[in-house]
């Protein structure tokens, strides 16, 4: 069952749309109902109507402001809930707590969770997460502390302790709300996502997808990030997502070295977006800039995202290397505060671009 409640100025109208719906799942028999999809404004009344359905396998929520306490610990102990995607972003762990079940198994039967909310009822949640059935989990901090990452540290080790021999997708968002963003904090350490709060992903063997995305720098270096991969045999989706603004401020640690670690590391690469210095072309390891090995070799990656802070002239230089590394990319594109090129592999031309004459490509050629 589909339901969209759209907004209205008249509260009325709000409220006997919410009605009629209402009575509709009280018409329904709480054992025959297995798919829920909800969009749009709630009243404490169908809040409670759907939280009678503890048959549900499947339930979506994108009623961010209007989903009640009483419903999300009522959700934590549906017995056959086996997806969940949920938008809480205006509650708080103290509200939530007391409608936990207290003696009941929670999220017994779940299997993939994509939750949105603030940090203290992500760290909630995960805590009352099974242990060895997750295979997929999305994690979107809504409005998180200004320019503070470590609240991850213990929720990415809560996570990884249930779920190392499980899960093949992780996605995790930070996202600091552009009226939030402070430069001085940005340029602190705690602001960055370090290996420290990444380390315990490393014991998830299995995963295929991993995504990191925030709008704060990172402080992982090459030698991190082959850390964390050298567990993830089967990795084929990778992002690294950070801000135009984030690393122009802070360039990112890593440089071209780690394409040809990853190279070597995650032969089933197929997409890989990371902030890079393009301006080191090219030791052919991490650790070793007077190793004289040619750079490895990987015909799997077909899409490759970067974003850049240095000069414009170092960007020929980079493609020429990154197509060296990865012969059977399709699409390269190359993004920095200033400039943009997407670089069609199979003509070798940009087929599009924001950059000045300095890196010789501007005409599109």
């Amino acid at each position: 069952m589909h339901i969209r409640i759209a907004p209205s100025e008249n509260p009325s109208l709000l409220d006997s749309r919410c009605s009629h719906v209402s009575r509709l799942l009280e018409q329904i028999p709480s054992t025959s109902l297995r798919t829920l999809n909800v969009r749009g404004f709630l009243t404490p009344a169908l809040n409670l109507a759907i939280a009678r359905h503890t048959f549900l396998r499947e339930l979506t929520f994108l009623s961010g402001f209007y989903i009640s306490p009483e419903l999300l610990g009522a959700i934590t102990a549906m017995p056959y809930l086996k997806k969940l995607r949920c938008h809480a972003t205006v509650m708080e762990s103290a509200q939530l707590e007391p409608f936990l079940p207290r003696t009941q198994p929670t999220f017994p039967s779940l299997t993939s969770i994509h939750f949105v909310g603030k940090p203290s009822v992500i760290h909630t949640l995960v805590d009352l997460l099974p242990a060895g059935q997750l295979e997929s989990v999305t994690l979107e901090a809504y409005r998180p502390p200004r320019a503070d990452a470590s609240f991850w540290r213990s929720i990415i080790e809560t996570l990884s302790a249930k779920a190392s021999d499980t899960l093949t997708q992780l996605d995790i968002y930070h996202t600091i709300e552009q009226d939030d963003i402070d430069v001085g904090p940005l340029l602190a350490l705690d602001s960055s996502f370090t290996l420290d709060i990444l380390r315990p992903l490393s014991r998830c063997i299995h995963l295929h997808q991993f995504t990191l995305g925030s709008n704060t720098p990172y402080a992982i270096t090459n030698k991190d990030l082959d850390s964390l991969v050298a567990g993830w045999p089967d990795i084929s989706i990778l992002r690294l997502d950070t801000s135009l603004f984030a690393n122009h401020i802070r360039p990112s640690k890593m440089t071209v070295a780690s394409l040809d670690m990853l190279a070597r590391r995650c032969p089933k690469l197929r997409v890989l977006s990371i902030p890079l210095d393009i301006s080191a072309h090219a030791p052919a390891t991490a650790d070793d800039k007077s190793d004289p090995r040619a750079p490895t070799v990987q015909r799997t990656l077909n899409s490759l995202y970067v974003k850049y802070s240095q000069e414009a002239r170092h960007v020929s230089p980079f493609i020429d290397m990154a197509i060296r590394i990865f012969p059977g990319m399709e699409e390269l594109e190359l993004e920095s505060f200033d400039d943009q090129v997407v670089w069609d592999c199979t003509s070798g031309k940009a087929s599009f671009t924001y950059a000045g004459a300095a890196d010789g490509l501007a005409d599109g050629q």
